[in-house]
């Protein structure tokens, strides 16, 4: 943990009176700065409660997919500095094909479509399986798909 989220951490677990509160991960939505800023944006105002991450990545490079409350994560803006406290409240993983209305509004992107949320991740997939070393498949891709819940958001003190 870096010096700002080890501080936004334990700001979080004075200010909610939660000492015995379980630390998940720190992390930005993404990819780039930008992006990062911008889903975050959509998070603190309420609007992202969901977010999408491909299942074969996590198999790829041996890691677990998340676990639904499990702990709480530390949001992480653009210039990779703590914004929010975020739990996980569900999970599950799905066919790229399968995914449907109700996620793709949750996720709170663009018009909140599943043709705008399709639009702007299969390029997102297809860049995440580039930098892996393999090629996309949206026929046999499976995502996980996880809702947020927004816990705490106050600036770092």
């Amino acid at each position: 943990m870096t010096d700002n989220v080890t501080k936004y951490w334990e700001q979080f677990k004075t200010d909610m009176n939660e000492p015995t509160a379980v630390f998940g991960s720190a992390w930005a939505f993404g990819k780039g700065s930008q992006q990062a800023d911008d889903l975050a944006r959509l998070t603190l105002a309420g609007i992202k409660t969901a977010t999408a991450s491909a299942y074969e990545l996590y198999q790829l490079e041996n890691e677990p997919i998340p676990v639904a409350k499990q702990g709480y994560d530390v949001l992480l803006n653009g210039a990779a500095e703590p914004v929010a406290i975020i739990c996980t409240t569900n999970v599950e993983v799905r066919k790229y094909a399968d995914v449907d209305e109700r996620h793709a509004y949750a996720e709170g992107e663009g018009d909140r479509s599943l043709a705008y949320w399709r639009q702007v991740h299969e390029p997102f997939f297809r860049a995440e399986f580039a930098e892996a070393g393999e090629l996309l498949d949206l026929t046999r891709l499976h995502v996980v798909l996880e809702e947020l819940t927004l816990i705490y958001s106050e600036p770092l003190r």
